[in-house]
């Protein structure tokens, strides 16, 4: 019935305004830091932080919980263990199965850097956009 419309600004972002049909299914991309995963944490209120105000199909959502949004997201960062660097979530399931130490860090950091991440194998999921949360999760898989 009609157009659903989004207009969201969130502040340090660019505004952002669209229109789609009801039940369309809308991917947002860009490269890594851009600001996909706020926006979109934002959108479903899970960013509390995130100085956001968000109109959807003409209702000010920005007050409402969540559950009361209609919208569904599929995240992407492979419920990776938060008090582990990049580099040890890839090396935890080698490390499960015994595989020495070192051997399971070589080959996480082997990974990590085929996926372009490389660079990254210090940091906490925290710390990553979820773009590369999900190049992590890849290489631990």
């Amino acid at each position: 019935t009609g157009r659903w419309d989004l207009h969201a600004h969130v502040d340090g972002y660019t505004r952002l305004d669209l229109s789609a049909e009801p039940g369309t299914t809308l991917a947002v991309v860009g490269p890594n830091g851009a600001g996909k995963t706020t926006l979109l944490r934002a959108l479903l209120g899970l960013t509390p932080r995130a100085h956001a105000r968000l109109r959807l199909g003409g209702q000010d959502v920005t007050a409402l919980p969540p559950h009361r949004r209609r919208v569904a997201w599929v995240p992407q960062d492979g419920a990776l263990l938060p008090h582990l660097t990049a580099l040890d979530n890839t090396a935890y399931g080698l490390r499960a199965q015994g595989v020495p130490r070192a051997e399971a860090r070589r080959a996480a950091a082997d990974w990590l850097d085929r996926l372009g991440v490389g660079h990254l194998s210090h940091r906490r999921p925290a710390e990553l956009s979820g773009g590369q949360a999900g190049r992590v999760a890849l290489a631990r898989a």
